[in-house]
């Protein structure tokens, strides 16, 4: 546009440019808002996996828990069948023991034979049993 006046083409040239950049200023708006929504997206989707995570593992614990209660269940009724057993086929007793009577039995049943002595210690007759007869 030569056959303008230099001041009037100066004019024009700074409207285009004053025009380009209203445009480009819109462009960046419009991509920070853009990227604004992406990452409130990813930020949404990064909470709703870590909550699904953390639900996923606690029904995991509940059902190892479930797991070791019935498990516990089925020990238990194991036992009570067993003692029930043993009771119906007069194996089981329940009888109370007085004080010490508990030891008697208990050596008794070990066929525990007390030392020389006595007091029940054998170093005695282990003593015999290294030196000869």
């Amino acid at each position: 546009m030569t056959h303008l006046d230099p001041r009037e083409r100066h004019q024009l040239e700074n409207d285009a440019l004053a025009h380009r950049h209203a445009r480009e200023k819109l462009e960046i708006e419009r991509r920070k808002r853009f990227q604004s929504r992406i990452e409130t997206s990813e930020r949404l989707s990064r909470e709703r996996a870590l909550r699904r995570e953390q639900r996923l593992q606690q029904e995991a614990k509940l059902e190892r828990e479930r797991t070791a209660e019935q498990a516990r269940k089925i020990d238990n009724v194991a036992m009570q069948d067993f003692y029930d057993a043993a009771r119906d086929q007069g194996l089981w007793k329940d009888r109370k023991f007085e004080g010490g009577e508990l030891s008697e039995s208990f050596n008794d049943a070990a066929e525990f034979e007390q030392g020389a002595n006595g007091s029940g210690d054998d170093e005695s007759r282990a003593g015999q049993r290294r030196h000869g007869p």
